[in-house]
């Protein structure tokens, strides 16, 4: 998909593209040169010049902006002085390749480059990696501010002025703040440096005898924890200052006689007071609200990693939507509950003292009041059942209103054709009309409900002083009492309301954390071993396989297994009889056919060893190095295991015995595209940055310029859903752009070429696969054999081996191609759909 994967600790993969940041040089691939061959001419890069720092905005792609190379024949590398070869760098987001000697791969819109390497004329660069993305396309957004501010300025909050004063000036403007005047995140708070301080926590935890998620997300978080606490206890202290100073405050002024200094120092501790409270509440929350967004983050990433990762038994265990929840409602859910997490050991603290001290003030009356308190919650559960079932039956109404106008947006067309729109339109209407009641019935009984919470704190005060005097009549009623029994009753309210949704928040996260560890908790797939960084010598392997089993599924019950290994050890007993029994003539023929026989039975025995596995291996015994530079064919009936193969290489099927390493970066062109519904231009970026030299590049080397210049909009033209709009030669060719796009050390095609017309394979055989791609690595499973001839080396695969490997010449003299070609003649008769 022309996905990447950065520096990790883990491995990573997507389903479309694989990419490591692995650098290395590249060689020509022998096989695709010979002839030269009409079209692009790639040439060496002139250094001198420099790409211009403010360049226009490139028009919409069309025919003519792609130059003479849309109709891409094939792209030649011939003329390329020896002294100016150079490998294609990495995506944009990896480090630039080692090039030796220095150099740029380079396209000219189809002219041919001097003998001697010369030319004044200018030239297009293609992949430069990072160094080459122009200024303009990078996203610019201020630099936070918040880490570099000084003790002042973070206790007041005054270094968010300059963007309130921003958002002021665009309301004054009849505008609203765009994305980019908001600042950068942090860097403590960046997805990437989250994720990957969390996995290594995850790495440390599970190497202990009971490892907790929920431990390792504490260790990620608690200094932000720790010092909310302490910004929770001020806000504390300050809430309790208020109505104890206003006591004081009352009795001063009762008794005139007072000095007048102790009146100002008890306003001066009433604003103390509300400072506590407003800079507690603030700091607190905001560490609070920042340390919840690292967690819903961590989870996130860690989710999404462990989703490319699983083995395929956990993928049967764990569907896509209970991992989507994961991801959604579980993270929402934990980072909505962290509102509670001071409130959860302060509130039962403030209301064990705000009892202590409302006894102090009216004694036993304080049980009266807390009981109205008490009362008026039991009230508030009745009216919040009686709007969560007015919700429900909203809800029914509202699911037939969505569903019709789903209905009705997917059906337009027709609705249009047929003349339908009053018809549909009086349906909705009804489904909205048997709606309203609820909503209107759901806002009074809200309204009600905030005016029984506003008048709680005026009941629970009648109540409370009615028993004060009943219990002390000759004691009257103290103003100074009065208003501190009032301020104290209001700091009542919250811990008692919300104790129960404290414990509610604690157990919903208890659930939704134990969730995201069974998910971290499952098996996967065997890791792929990354090599070492830097260059991959000439000659050495990109990728190995070492003795590897693999399989897709692990469901065989053990009786089945046994049954397996018993028929295949018996019929390796026959075999070896047999076998002894032809050895006692004299013959040579019979010293062959019991060698043949012996052969048979040592691989049935190896088999039997195999059933006994909870997996059935689909490929077994597999040992492959493929080179750097060499394009590799992989050949095969269906079911052989060619897709299979590939799959081992993208770490994507279950890995039984051996080991798979790869060097360098990857991407993946699957056999069925996967097309977003986006423009045709995002979906060949694939969220990289748009560098208009490469992107022309990969759409010429794919032919998709004729296609381009068709469409409406150009590259601009939206695709729709799954690509409907397309064919499935275009969409196999927008996919292929995306993994040109991406400029990855190796590429692993399945069988690209067999959803496009023949005379368009072709031109992408000769113009992408051997022509801008030849210095990098190739995989391709393909029918197609009158291909194999370009290939360094053809691999041949038989029920689920390796059955033969060599060059072309090799392969064709050993092997009857026939199959293979009828094989194919019949898939053209099925119908593959044209470029």
């Amino acid at each position: 998909q022309g996905s990447s994967s950065k520096a990790n600790p883990r491995r990573t993969h997507t389903h479309n593209s694989l990419t490591h940041s692995h650098t290395h040089t590249h060689t020509q691939s022998p096989r695709c040169t010979g002839e030269p061959r009409a079209g692009i001419s790639l040439t060496a890069m002139d250094n001198s010049k420099e790409p211009s720092q403010n360049p226009a905005p490139d028009p919409p792609l069309t025919s003519d902006a792609l130059g003479t190379a849309t109709s891409i024949p094939g792209m030649s590398i011939d003329g390329v002085a020896s002294d100016l070869d150079a490998a294609l760098p990495p995506p944009l987001d990896c480090k630039p390749a080692r090039v030796s000697p220095p150099g740029k791969l380079e396209v000219d819109g189809g002219r041919d480059l001097p003998a001697d390497g010369s030319g004044a004329w200018e030239r297009v660069k293609l992949f430069e990696g990072s160094a080459g993305v122009p200024e303009s396309i990078k996203e610019y957004k201020p630099i936070n501010p918040h880490p570099r501010v000084g003790l002042l300025s973070r206790a007041t909050f005054s270094w968010l002025t300059g963007m309130v004063k921003l958002g002021y000036k665009r309301n004054a403007e009849n505008s609203n703040l765009e994305a980019t005047d908001l600042w950068q995140v942090e860097k403590t708070l960046q997805s990437d440096e989250v994720s990957t301080r969390f996995q290594a926590l995850w790495e440390e935890e599970k190497k202990q005898p009971k490892p907790s998620v929920s431990r390792a997300l504490w260790r990620l978080i608690r200094w932000r924890c720790f010092l909310s606490v302490l910004f929770e206890l001020l806000r504390l202290v300050g809430s309790f200052v208020n109505p104890l100073v206003v006591r004081e405050i009352i009795v001063y002024v009762q008794n005139r006689d007072q000095d007048l200094n102790r009146g100002l120092i008890l306003v001066f501790l009433l604003w103390v007071g509300a400072i506590l409270v407003g800079f507690g509440k603030s700091h607190s929350m905001h560490l609070v609200m920042s340390a919840g967004s690292m967690v819903k983050c961590a989870i996130n990433s860690a989710a999404y990693d462990k989703a490319l990762l699983l083995s395929n038994a956990a993928r049967q265990r764990k569907t896509v939507g209970e991992i989507v929840n994961i991801m959604s409602a579980d993270a929402d859910k934990i980072y909505m509950n962290f509102f509670s997490f001071n409130s959860s050991w302060s509130s039962p603290l403030q209301l064990v003292i705000s009892l202590y001290l409302l006894y102090v003030q009216v004694e036993n009356a304080t049980w009266t009041g807390v009981g109205s308190l008490l009362l008026s919650f039991v009230a508030l559960a009745f009216i919040f059942m009686r709007i969560a079932r007015l919700e429900r039956l909203r809800l029914k109404h509202s699911d037939i209103r969505v569903k019709l106008m789903n209905e009705m947006v997917q059906g337009i067309k027709i609705i249009k054709f047929m003349g339908w729109e009053d018809p549909i339109l009086a349906a909705v209407q009804r489904a909205r009309d048997g709606e309203i009641p609820y909503v209107k019935s759901i806002a009074y009984t809200k309204a009600v409900m905030v005016a029984f919470v506003l008048g709680t704190s005026i009941f629970s005060g009648f109540v409370t002083f009615a028993t004060y005097i009943g219990l002390y009549p000759l004691r009257g009623l103290d103003p100074a009492n009065v208003f501190t029994a009032v301020a104290l009753l209001n700091l009542l309210r919250f811990p008692l309301m919300s104790v129960p949704q404290f414990v509610a928040a604690v157990a919903s996260s208890r659930i939704s954390l134990d969730r995201f560890q069974r998910l971290l908790e499952e098996e996967e797939n065997a890791p792929i071993v990354a090599g070492d960084q830097g260059e991959v010598a000439e000659g050495q392997p990109m990728v190995r396989i070492s003795g590897g089993t693999f399989a897709w599924e692990r469901d065989r019950s053990k009786e089945e297994r046994e049954k397996e290994r018993d028929d295949k050890t018996a019929k390796a007993d026959k075999l070896d009889q047999e076998a002894a029994s032809m050895l006692k003539g004299s013959s040579v023929a019979s010293s062959e056919g019991a060698a043949k026989k012996q052969e048979e039975a040592r691989s049935l025995r190896k088999e039997a060893s195999d059933a006994m596995l909870p997996w059935a291996p689909t490929l077994k015994g597999v040992n492959l190095d493929i080179k750097r530079g060499e394009f590799v064919i992989i050949i095969g009936k269906v079911g052989s295991g060619k897709s299979s193969l590939l799959s081992a290489i993208l770490g994507e099927i279950e890995t039984i015995q051996g080991s798979v390493a790869r060097w360098g970066s990857l991407s993946y062109v699957a056999q069925t595209p996967w097309i977003r519904n986006e423009t045709v231009k995002h979906n060949i970026l694939f969220g990289r940055p748009y560098d208009p030299e490469r992107y022309k590049i990969a759409v010429n080397a794919s032919c998709l310029g004729p296609d381009i210049a068709q469409l409406p909009a150009g590259s601009e033209t939206e695709i729709g859903e799954r690509g409907v709009n397309l064919s499935g030669g275009q969409k196999a060719r927008i996919q292929l752009a995306r993994a040109l796009y991406c400029a990855s050390d190796v590429y692993v095609l399945d069988d690209p070429l067999s959803a496009v017309d023949t005379h368009v394979s072709a031109k992408l055989m000769e113009g992408c696969l051997c022509g801008v791609l030849e210095r990098t690595t190739r995989v391709l499973v393909t029918h197609q054999v009158q291909y194999l001839s370009r290939a360094d080396r053809v691999i041949v695969m038989e029920e689920g081996r390796v059955a033969d490997v060599g060059t072309p010449e090799e392969i064709m003299q050993r092997r009857d191609m026939s199959a293979l070609a009828q094989h194919k003649a019949a898939e053209e008769e099925g119908g593959a759909e044209g470029g």
